[in-house]
């Protein structure tokens, strides 16, 4: 087993997880601040970058037809928000409360 990285204090202690479709994974913190977006390249971190607005508790994550689907407190608090591939990638996000 191989550690990749650890969360630094501005970047919260993780709760969940998810892969996407282009060699990264999601990350949620498990208190308030923005979810990251890991990449790893040839078996090491490339690049962390937050996506998303700032929220908290993503008890669950799911990528899956080119979105991120979040369980968790969003800016318009407690529920289901939906992140599309292109805002992920542009970081600038709209999200909507199911």
């Amino acid at each position: 087993m191989e550690l990749l990285h650890s969360a630094d204090p501005t970047e919260g202690s993780w709760i969940s997880m998810v892969a996407d479709d282009k060699a990264g994974s999601s990350f949620s913190p498990q208190s308030e601040g923005p979810l990251l977006r890991i990449t790893i390249s040839h078996g090491r971190v490339s690049r962390i970058e937050p996506i998303g607005p700032t929220g908290d508790s993503a008890m669950g994550l799911l990528y899956t037809d080119h979105s991120l689907f979040v369980n968790g407190h969003g800016p318009k608090g407690t529920g289901i928000y939906r992140l599309r591939a292109m805002e992920i990638n542009s970081m600038r996000p709209s999200c909507c409360a199911s």
